[in-house]
């Protein structure tokens, strides 16, 4: 990764709940390069802990974008999209890639998650 503590992670009582790794394909465009969250603990309050961890980091780059590919086969992840506010930006017949646009804070309810 171009650029540091690009690795997070989420514990419940200890035990690693989920993780996820981003990178700086360029400035200010961040790609999600993993993100899982083992199936005890796909809660809100995991998932929130962690993507607000990520947002953070992204802010202090000034992040515009955070993209993400996906299998178009693998129904729960496409949906954990589209609830997110991901847009398809790209796509072919194996996949979709999303792209989580940041820079208007009017209508982009993550930014919320930063205060």
């Amino acid at each position: 990764a171009k650029k540091s503590d690009c690795f997070f992670e989420e514990r419940v009582d200890g035990k690693l709940a989920a993780y996820a790794t981003i990178i700086e394909k360029e400035e200010g465009i961040w790609f999600v390069l993993m993100f899982n969250t083992h199936p005890s603990f796909r809660t809100p309050k995991v998932f929130l802990s962690l993507f607000r961890k990520i947002l953070k980091r992204m802010s202090l780059s000034e992040g515009k974008c955070l993209q993400s590919n996906v299998y178009k086969e693998n129904n729960l992840s496409v949906k954990f999209h589209e609830r997110l506010g991901f847009k398809i930006t790209k796509e072919n017949d194996i996949g979709i890639e999303y792209t989580l646009d940041l820079t208007n804070k009017t209508t982009n309810k993550w930014y919320a998650m930063l205060n």
